[in-house]
Formats: C-alpha cells, sequence, structure tokens
C-alpha cells in the first residue's frame, strides 16, 4: 500500500493523472488496519510549476461528485406492464477467406517470437 505520491512531472490528461493519484488512494481493507488515522491515509506532493493545480482541482470536483448520491424519480402509473419485443444485432457475411499462412509477413514469424517470449 502507497501512503506518499510524489509527483515529478506534469501530465497533460486528467485520466492519467487519476490513475496515478488513484494509485495512492486506494482503500487498506479493514481487516489489515492496524491505525485508521496511519493507514488510510495518503500525501500527494507536487511542484506547482508542474501546473497539476488545474488537474488537481478538476479530480477534486469529480471526488465531490462522486460522492453524492443520485436519485431517479419514477412515476408509478396504473398501467399495465406489456413487454417489449427484445432484438440483438446479428452480423452476415456474403464470404470468407480463410488462408493456411500465419502471418502476410515473411521477414516475421509471430510464433516464433511469441514462443521466446
Amino acid at each position: 500500500y502507497l501512503t506518499v505520491l510524489a509527483l515529478f512531472r506534469p501530465y497533460r490528461s486528467i485520466n492519467a493523472f487519476a490513475q496515478i493519484v488513484g494509485r495512492v488512494l486506494r482503500a487498506i481493507p479493514e481487516e489489515e488496519i492496524t491505525a485508521f488515522e496511519i493507514d488510510n491515509n495518503a500525501v500527494v506532493i507536487y511542484h506547482e510549476e508542474t501546473g497539476l493545480d488545474a488537474m488537481w482541482s478538476a479530480f477534486q470536483k469529480e471526488v465531490d461528485r462522486a460522492k453524492h448520491q443520485r436519485t431517479k424519480e419514477y412515476a408509478i402509473t396504473d398501467e399495465e406492464y406489456v413487454r417489449k419485443e427484445q432484438a440483438l444485432a446479428g452480423v452476415s457475411s456474403s464470404s470468407a477467406f480463410v488462408s493456411d499462412q500465419d502471418s502476410y509477413l515473411e521477414d516475421l514469424d509471430f510464433n516464433k517470437i511469441f514462443s521466446a517470449k
């Protein structure tokens, strides 16, 4: 488990930023906590010049927004429920091409490369 996250580079994407910050924010299972004040807290450190303040603010807004429980109101009517037809998409093809070659690239044998790895 991580307690300190030090960011030494700027991020271009809020998704990449959220992914790295999320690593330090993972909750420790309750049965493994020895001292809650220490175990389920994290420190995120970055320099102001990396320009991460805007991303931190956007990330914090998303975290705050996720905490709010969303409710949806449903209108209950006395109408009889009628099951609608369900249709799944299908795929059709007029022809197919089957080859006995593993690859169209003569200089690469992907099976050999895969086996070597």
